[in-house]
């Protein structure tokens, strides 16, 4: 039986309508996200695959609602009735460095549980567990700035998988990882999701990532694809 996800039931967890994202750069605009249509699903494995510059990190970011659409509509029907919960209900892993430099890595993985109301005492217990499930425990008290870019990664995916969310977003999680670390990754994620029902949507250029997933979302352009 699949844990409970902070209330959460099966509606879709996301829904894009004719969704369009346009940055201004100079006099000219680029159209990152052109009149997408998609919706996830909880329990959803969806590998987001395209060339760089297709739009994927833009969809990415609208879905999880980091940033407005310039036209259309993105709504998470699943998470509107527990509005306390809309913070702790969408995780993210980014591809750019995202750890805070002050906070130890074992501060930075508790971090988010302690945001949402979670107890000091679990939070520790929590960040310690997901630490050492993608192997970075005995780098617990170590500052960002001491890890390479793979290891940061690794404790980035940690922190997203440490609030159980309902929705975890990833922009080329393992981009800075070797191919074994990084399959080894990608099984983690997905074993956490099982657990807790999570649907997860992961942007990468790897063709075995993408295998691992239910379905293949394609971008092209700021257009996307979807499998039926």
């Amino acid at each position: 039986m699949q844990a409970e996800i902070n209330g959460i039931d099966k509606k879709n967890l996301v829904e894009a309508f004719a969704v369009s994202c346009t940055y201004h750069a100079g006099d000219s605009c680029v159209a990152a996200v052109a009149d997408v249509s998609c919706a996830i699903a909880a329990g959803q494995r969806i590998a987001l695959v395209g060339a760089s510059g297709s739009g994927k990190t833009s969809l990415l970011h609208l879905l999880g609602g980091l940033i407005s659409p310039t036209a259309g509509t993105v709504r998470w029907p699943a998470m509107e009735t527990k509005q306390a919960n809309l913070l702790r209900s969408r995780s993210f892993i980014f591809q750019n460095p995202s750890l805070l430099p002050p906070l130890t890595i074992l501060e930075n993985t508790e971090l988010p549980m302690l945001l949402t109301g979670e107890g000091e005492a679990l939070a520790r217990l929590r960040a310690q567990n997901e630490l050492e499930q993608v192997g970075m425990i005995a780098l617990a008290n170590k500052l960002p700035e001491e890890l390479s870019g793979g290891q940061a990664q690794r404790v980035a995916a940690a922190r997203a998988l440490s609030i159980r969310p309902a929705l975890l977003l990833a922009d080329e999680p393992t981009g800075q990882l070797d191919r074994q670390t990084g399959l080894e990754l990608i099984d983690r994620i997905l074993r956490a999701a099982d657990y807790t029902g999570a649907a997860v949507i992961i942007a990468t250029h790897d063709e075995d990532v993408a295998a691992r997933m239910q379905r293949i979302w394609r971008m092209s352009r700021g257009k996307l694809e979807v499998d039926h």
